[in-house]
């Protein structure tokens, strides 16, 4: 019972950890008395899980207060996000602020390398910041393939050459516990802890692949064989274009980031600078790219009937061209209500960071947190 109520009373801390809660707060709006409330608060600060620090004015009342908020040296987690030519580390405190992310190339055609390249680059990033070992949750990894539900997982990427790994061949070197998500899931999973007041949201993550992931009742939904959303291979051209996969007409072989930065470009900042100037053949090739994608979104949107964010390398860069593109897509759509659903995603860093916060998320809110002091 003790673990039970101290588990709550960590769990409602940890949602206002922005602006912090008041022992008076947290007996109004947990139906706890002051007693109780500060007989816990003793166990978790003992724990080391919180602080309460005395402001000089508050905000609230005008008056000295104190604050209570999660320690953020108490607990870490590292994020990857793991693509086709490279691996992204971050260091995650336990309030979610960023302490160091870098990117570091890696060749997918020595994949048997990659446990031991994950491990020994994360131990270099924990020393660099002199983190204690045990205080490390885990390691969180956004990767750019199908993972199953299976246990345990299976992971499967044409484009990092991996065909049904089982988890552990990939993290079997990493002496944290570890989980997986798709790329476009995990930075659902960070868009959605920013947007409380949504039920059902959609992500689609636009770099060498299109991956996408839907959330209904801010759960994220699957499907029997852990294919759903795999837009990847929706088939816009039958009998077109020859898609990695070794099928036709696939979308990735029209709209990854590859059909915008090949050719004279070399990049996509190279391309988009060159959209952006007006170069007649980057303006061609990108309404031959949006005609494709605009009809791509508005299957999807038939489909999920809620917002769908568009982020990854791409779609983080699409801002000055949503109308254009929203308007493509609705144009495809009889509903009068088909407007106005596509958002951006400006950040380029959501689905390392998701693939962090679920780390603490999965710790906090499944009640490990608070130790059973009975």
């Amino acid at each position: 019972m003790v673990r039970q109520t101290a588990n709550l009373i960590f769990q409602h801390i940890y949602r206002n950890m922005e602006k912090g809660v008041t022992r008076q707060e947290l007996a109004l709006q947990l139906d706890m008395s002051l007693p109780t409330i500060g007989t816990h608060l003793k166990l978790l600060a003992e724990q080391g899980l919180i602080v309460e620090i005395t402001e000089e004015k508050s905000r609230r009342t005008g008056r000295r207060s104190n604050l209570i908020y999660p320690n953020p040296a108490c607990r870490y987690s590292v994020g990857l996000e793991v693509r086709k030519d490279s691996v992204k580390f971050l260091l995650m405190d336990f309030r979610q602020h960023v302490l160091d992310r870098f990117t570091r190339s890696f060749d997918f055609t020595d994949q048997e390398a990659l446990p031991g390249f994950l491990a020994g680059t994360i131990e270099e990033l924990l020393e660099a910041h002199y983190i204690p070992r045990d205080r490390v949750l885990g390691v969180g990894t956004a990767i750019t393939a199908i993972v199953t539900k299976d246990v345990p997982p299976l992971i499967h990427a044409y484009i990092l050459n991996i065909d049904r790994w089982q988890q552990e061949r990939i993290t079997r070197a990493i002496p944290y516990p570890c989980t997986l998500r798709q790329i476009a899931a995990a930075a659902l999973f960070a868009n959605l802890q920013q947007a409380p007041e949504k039920d059902s949201l959609t992500y689609v993550w636009i770099g060498e692949v299109l991956a996408a992931a839907t959330a209904f009742q801010r759960g994220v939904y699957w499907g029997d064989h852990s294919l759903c959303m795999e837009i990847n291979h929706f088939c816009m051209v039958p009998g077109g274009r020859l898609h990695n996969c070794g099928k036709r007409g696939c979308l990735g072989a029209y709209c990854s980031a590859d059909q915008l930065s090949e050719g004279p470009y070399g990049s996509l900042d190279g391309f988009f600078a060159a959209l952006e100037a007006g170069e007649p053949a980057a303006v061609v090739r990108w309404e031959q790219y949006t005609d494709i994608l605009a009809q791509a979104l508005n299957n999807l949107y038939l489909v999920v009937d809620c917002a769908i964010v568009l982020g990854g390398p791409v779609g983080s860069r699409l801002t000055p061209f949503l109308g254009g593109l929203q308007r493509k897509a609705s144009a495809f759509n009889p509903n009068d209500n088909a407007t106005g659903y596509l958002q951006v995603d400006t950040c380029d860093d959501s689905a390392i960071l998701g693939a962090a916060q679920d780390v603490i998320h999965q710790y906090v809110f499944s009640g490990q947190a608070a130790a059973d002091e009975d």
